[in-house]
């Protein structure tokens, strides 16, 4: 439902093994030279420099030259000893981070409360509903075996409740299709279009409806032109109609025939292949990947113009009945705004429909409820959807019950989890530490504005204002800390005793709820699109802020123990990537108070595009390993605006780091590390960077990345920018035109 515009430093997160290396390297082809014998007085000897110090080393190929690849030089051992589990894409940092947050909240769930310090009896008695409400959803998710007693039931129920196939011939009528997508809306089970509710793109100050293209349910049009994929696709659709609709499936008698008029004599085959057919032209129709920040695709209507170009919805009545299901009334009138993100997919809808029978229709509709709320019953009934994850990410198993569980309770009370979970590993003394960091990465880029010769002085002036605006989220929203907010953020959110199934269609239900009653009030600039416990950051260029959730302020991105180097090298440039965002192709769209303005002059705005094209063909040339063993190029303007703000958050965070070193003269901040002596502190900020992105994908993953993420592939992230910077190209003394110090380096920040 919602396609909120923000950027985050990574789409998928997904152990480590001791190992010894033996560095071959001299000094004489990199960085200073090697010291036989270290200096004890600079030298950090705590047992966690000591576990740092092991942890870099066992991680790097010291056999390779770093010049050569720098990839290879600082994660080679990453990816030797690693392997990735059979539940997972993907293994990296990232992952390893989520693991041990995964491991804390598993001990808050399945602990006891634990109470808070200097509170009032109401503060305590509301902390505790809070926590007691958290337990009872985990405790409901970790009984598999009440689960697979109701088997299908509770799928097939809320079937019979929506009554997709008894009205199914209304859907002639376009009273009768409204209302179908009005009420799967409410279950955030949108069929044909989408609905968002986010920022007035030209009034930062307000919330807005926004219409765009339905989520379909292979990631994009290449898959859909892929054989291979659309078998697996046709065996995963007819597999879960065929466990949810067939009737010789339930053993308690065959109310599903009363309920479809004779589930059994549907052809499920027919029926699979008119959904890809339909999902085929939806695909065909649908904006495509490069262009989803594209805002010259966003059109306003209000309700007549809306009925008028698009006269297969009565969009009076699906508003009205949308909100009315939410007891919300008089949200939408003759004046109310309405954008939409790509007329043309409207556009295209209206043939489509009149093309499609009310059968397809019908198949479509139950397709996706079953799609989305397959995965909360009894596995005998959902094990056709776990193809989908083989098929896009090549998992082979199911995480472990308790972290899918865990998981389940972040996407449905995160807030409410990232209190407690805050209280165990994120204290006051973390974020102030990271503020500052913070606030020495904005410094930076305030300085460095001034010194881009292609940016005029007007727009120059304009951009440091903007980095002064944007407001900054460390660790948490302070709300979450107060019980009696915290008791008001859930209020309406029922949680059932020993029923998964029913409290993931009420969290469902209730995340939409609080979505619609946003529309028409004022922009909350507090509010955080990620819960604590999340182990990414984001940019949101019409909120005009970057946040950094506590899940990714820990160890090896972020320590209060780590020497000041290693910090800026991981976390630094993270928080530079994203203020860099707020500059990058789309994030340079938007002033200072979030709107949507065309506030650089015409010399600046051409000189970025002649500098951005540079970054286009360099990471167009990169290259990844296909299912098959062919090399698929990556897409450049797909990317650019991660692989921008990666050049820019590298180039930042090391100027902050050398900013840093003026402003605290306190050598214990930058200690050198047991065993790596031989490596400058310039080297190991650069290597801190390398393994921040250490990591291994399968296939199946790159492949999906590649047609559908705006990120880069982790390798090509250090690769990319590593060879873009004559700073580190002088930290390790690379010769001119070795592989990671071409002479043709893209420059923009």
């Amino acid at each position: 439902m919602n396609f909120k515009n923000i950027h985050i430093i990574l789409s998928f997160i997904s152990l480590s093994l001791m190992v010894s290396s033996s560095p071959i390297f001299d000094g004489g082809l990199y960085g200073k030279a090697m010291k036989n014998k270290e200096d004890n007085d600079d030298v950090c000897s705590t047992p966690e420099c000591v576990a740092t110090s092991e942890r870099i080393l066992k991680y790097m190929n010291e056999e390779v030259d770093p010049c050569v690849d720098f990839y290879e030089f600082t994660c080679g051992n990453y990816m030797r000893i690693n392997t990735i589990p059979d539940d997972q894409s993907v293994i990296s940092p990232f992952y390893d981070i989520n693991i041990d947050n995964i491991n804390v909240a598993r001990g808050i769930l399945e602990g006891e409360y634990k109470g808070i310090n200097n509170s009032t009896l109401e503060q305590q008695n509301l902390d505790e509903k809070t926590f007691k409400k958290l337990k009872t959803f985990y405790n409901g998710c970790m009984d598999e075996q009440n689960i697979k007693s109701k088997d299908k039931k509770p799928l097939v129920d809320l079937l019979n409740q929506l009554e997709i196939y008894k009205n199914k011939d209304t859907y002639k009528d376009v009273n009768g299709l409204t209302a179908l997508n009005a009420k799967l809306m409410i279950y955030n089970a949108p069929i044909l279009f989408g609905f968002s509710v986010q920022t007035d793109l030209w009034d930062s100050n307000n919330e807005m409806i926004y219409l765009g293209q339905t989520k379909l349910g292979l990631p994009s049009k290449e898959y859909y032109e892929q054989e291979e994929a659309v078998t697996k696709y046709k065996e995963i659709i007819k597999g879960m109609l065929t466990n949810i609709l067939n009737d010789e499936n339930q053993d308690s008698g065959n109310f599903l025939t009363k309920l479809f008029g004779g589930s059994n004599e549907r052809d499920f085959d027919k029926l699979t292949d008119s959904i890809i057919e339909l999902e085929k032209k939806l695909a065909n129709i649908a904006i495509p990947p490069e262009k989803k920040f594209d805002f010259s695709l966003v059109s306003k209507f209000n309700i007549k113009s809306l009925n008028e170009k698009f006269p297969y919805i009565n969009w009076p009545l699906y508003f009205e009945t949308v909100f009315g299901l939410v007891n919300i009334k008089n949200t939408v009138d003759e004046s109310t705004l309405i954008f939409v993100y790509g007329p043309t997919y409207f556009e295209g809808l209206n043939n489509i429909l009149k093309e499609t029978d009310v059968e397809t229709l019908t198949a479509y509709a139950e397709w996706t409820i079953i799609s989305k709320y397959g995965y909360y019953i009894s596995n005998e009934f959902n094990k056709p959807l776990k193809i989908m994850d083989k098929l896009l990410y090549g998992i082979e198993s199911d995480p472990a019950r308790s972290e899918y569980c865990i998981n389940m309770v972040d996407t449905s009370m995160g807030m409410a989890l990232g209190r407690f979970f805050v209280d165990e590993v994120f204290n006051n003394n973390s974020r102030e530490m990271a503020e500052n960091l913070l606030e020495n990465i904005r410094e930076s880029m305030k300085e460095r504005i001034p010194k881009m010769s292609w940016i005029d002085k007007q727009t120059s002036k304009l951009a440091i204002e903007k980095v002064d605006a944007i407001i900054q989220k460390i660790g948490y929203p302070d709300f979450i800390m107060d019980p009696a907010k915290l008791d008001e953020e859930y209020k309406g959110f029922e949680i059932v005793n020993n029923d998964f199934f029913t409290n993931m269609v009420n969290s469902s239900k209730f995340i939409v709820s609080k979505i619609l009653k946003e529309v028409n009030n004022p922009t909350d600039r507090t509010k955080w699109l990620m819960t604590p416990l999340t182990v990414n950051a984001y940019y949101s260029p019409m909120s005009s802020d970057i946040n950094f959730p506590a899940g990714i302020l820990r160890n090896p991105f972020f320590s209060s123990t780590n020497p000041n180097y290693l910090n800026y090298g991981a976390i630094g440039v993270i928080m530079g990537h994203e203020l860099t965002h707020a500059f990058d192709n789309d994030g340079k769209e938007f002033d200072k108070n979030g709107k949507l303005s065309n506030w650089w002059t015409n010399s600046a705005t051409e000189e970025f595009n002649k500098l951005t094209q540079c970054f286009v063909e360099q990471y167009g040339n990169y290259t990844v390993d296909g299912t098959d063993g062919k090399k698929i190029n990556v897409n450049g303007k797909l990317t650019l605006g991660e692989n921008l703000a990666d050049n820019g958050g590298l180039a930042c965070g090391y100027d902050a780091y050398k900013r840093s070193l003026s402003k605290n003269k306190n050598k214990n901040n930058n200690q050198r590390l047991p065993g790596l002596t031989k490596y400058s502190q310039d080297q190991l900020f650069y290597i801190s960077f390398g393994q921040a992105w250490c990591g291994k994908l399968r296939p199946e993953l790159a492949v999906t990345q590649s047609l559908t993420d705006e990120h880069s592939i982790n390798n090509i992230r250090v690769i990319g920018a590593l060879s873009n910077s004559k700073e580190f190209a002088k930290a390790f003394k690379c010769k001119p035109n070795s592989p990671m110090n071409p002479e043709k380096k893209c420059s923009m920040y």
